[in-house]
């Protein structure tokens, strides 16, 4: 039994169950597992199996992602993990990023959304290009983000904290 490296691309929980051996996995974000090979290709056989293999999981295995997903594992968008996905946000140019959105699995432009908020990013054609895209308006989110940070900090707070003085209570002895 080889063991392959399997990544969660997206920053969501991911899982899967196959009844047959009773197995049930899951994975958290971006995190890595080591699996037997045998476990990816029973997960492709079971319903909805392969859109979650090409969309959420980045098989680290290039033998095994081309038997498992030859048309996703071709993509030069399906290698990119969370580093990459930086990278393509901030550094590259507005045609490159385009292509990225075009042919990038579901679990990545999950995390585009997060990571242009998160960020931010500052290139309002790259903004404009997720929400053609994806139908989030990565500016209004940036500013809603940018609000609820300053509702938070705007609690006020005692500059100079009082020392508290307790005093032990008074009773009274009754005897009888």
């Amino acid at each position: 039994m080889k063991k392959v490296t399997i990544k969660n691309r997206s920053n969501g929980f991911v899982g899967y169950y196959i009844p047959e051996i009773n197995l049930r996995r899951s994975f958290g974000p971006y995190e890595s597992k080591e699996i037997n090979a045998e476990e990816i290709q029973k997960v492709v056989y079971q319903s909805g199996g392969q859109e979650l293999v090409d969309a959420y999981f980045i098989i680290e295995d290039k033998e095994l992602a081309t038997i498992v997903s030859p048309e996703v594992s071709e993509e030069p968008e399906y290698w990119m993990d969370k580093d990459d996905i930086i990278k393509m946000l901030v550094e590259s140019s507005q045609d490159e990023f385009l292509d990225f959105l075009d042919f990038c699995p579901q679990g990545a432009l999950e995390t585009v959304k997060d990571l242009a908020v998160s960020l931010p990013i500052s290139d309002m054609n790259k903004m404009k290009a997720i929400q053609a895209k994806t139908g989030m308006n990565v500016y209004n989110a940036i500013q809603n983000k940018d609000e609820e940070v300053e509702k938070t900090s705007n609690k006020t707070t005692r500059r100079v904290q009082q020392p508290v003085e307790v005093t032990p209570p008074k009773y009274r002895r009754v005897e009888k």
